[in-house]
């Protein structure tokens, strides 16, 4: 059994795994982070409440780097519909965001 390339089903499936896996624990290791720093009162460089807020922020991140991760993934395969697809579902994603920021 050899090593799994981009080009093997398994290929991009790790990569996408390992970002969504270390994303989410970096997220929670940050809120947890910041949370002792409020409840200890650290006087630290960085507000504890900042910490958590870096956290959430990278928590909410994920899913849009994940579907870059694989619109990326899908190119390098030469499998050009599936990017596209990848691709407008990043667009909807982010005008939504855009939106749903300006209108609150």
């Amino acid at each position: 059994m050899g090593v799994p390339t981009l080009n093997s089903p398994d290929g991009l499936m790790k990569p996408l795994a390992r970002l969504l896996g270390v994303g989410s624990w970096v997220s929670v290791g940050l809120i947890a982070a910041g949370m002792v720093m409020e409840a200890l009162s650290l006087h630290a460089p960085v507000d504890g409440a900042r910490v958590v807020s870096a956290g959430i922020g990278l928590l909410l991140a994920l899913p849009c780097l994940g579907v870059l991760t694989a619109a990326i993934g899908f190119c390098l395969r030469r499998e050009f519909d599936f990017a596209l697809v990848a691709l407008t579902v990043l667009a909807i994603t982010v005008v939504s965001i855009v939106f749903g920021v300006h209108a609150a």
